[in-house]
């Protein structure tokens, strides 16, 4: 499997009320953001992949046409990813966790009434690295898909798309350690998945019990394959439970 930076643009976007815009992270640097809008009292953040973009291939954009009624979305481009002006040879760990604190600090402003949050694959892991810092008691729910959880896990695979920062970084870092806080965390995996393996989500759910559920998804890889359709059914079922 080869992994390849992707932009926005890449894909057919519909016009469904949504706005485009920036936001400044604490080091300065710009984050671009998608946010469909629907007046909704619900906002869910959607967190991206490595070497992907805010819309993680166009499948984050399908699900928030899907959740439309009922959730406003908010995508966005961790650094070096999509429209980020950064390349991605520059790209720090540390960096990315500076980016998703910035989007959720925003949220927290826009008088939202419940806030939900869906991660995929290396996504996940930030929001677990920055749970023990930050405040995260304020989502009504949060979804992983794929989570990478384990960094010393992580296949030569994948190492070779890692920036020699990150490489540094996965050494050190621990997200596998995060204790999740009290918020109801639903975690979705591929059993076939050869790119993150499922043991690494089962080993973190049996940690963090009652909180965490695992649904496996069986025989598709790491995008889910032609289950994708299931995935986002049972996505939207859980975030609907918890609004």
């Amino acid at each position: 499997m080869v992994f390849q930076t992707v932009r926005a643009a890449d894909f057919i976007v519909e016009s469904f009320n949504k706005e485009s815009f920036l936001i400044n992270a604490e080091d300065g640097h710009d984050i671009p953001v998608i946010l469909t809008k629907n007046s909704n009292r619900h906002l869910l953040i959607m967190s991206h992949g490595i070497t992907a973009e805010k819309t993680e291939t166009g499948i984050y954009l399908d699900f928030s046409k899907n959740i439309f009624e009922n959730f406003d979305s908010l995508m966005f481009d961790f650094r070096g990813h999509g429209d980020s002006p950064m390349s991605f040879s520059t790209v720090s760990i540390e960096g990315e966790v500076l980016d998703l604190k910035a989007i959720l600090d925003w949220s927290q402003n826009q008088n939202y009434q419940t806030i939900s949050y869906l991660g995929s694959s290396f996504g996940a892991s930030i929001v677990l690295l920055i749970s023990s810092s930050y405040d995260l008691t304020f989502f009504s729910s949060a979804v992983f898909w794929n989570p990478v959880i384990d960094y010393k896990m992580l296949s030569s695979e994948v190492k070779k798309e890692l920036s020699p920062k990150m490489i540094q970084e996965i050494t050190r870092l621990n997200p596998q350690d995060s204790q999740w806080p009290n918020i109801p965390l639903l975690i979705v995996h591929g059993t076939n998945d050869i790119v993150v393996p499922i043991e690494q989500s089962k080993t973190y759910v049996e940690k963090n019990q009652p909180y965490a559920r695992l649904f496996p998804v069986d025989n598709v890889d790491h995008g889910f394959d032609h289950k994708i359709k299931e995935v986002m059914s049972v996505t939207n079922d859980w975030l609907l439970h918890y609004i």
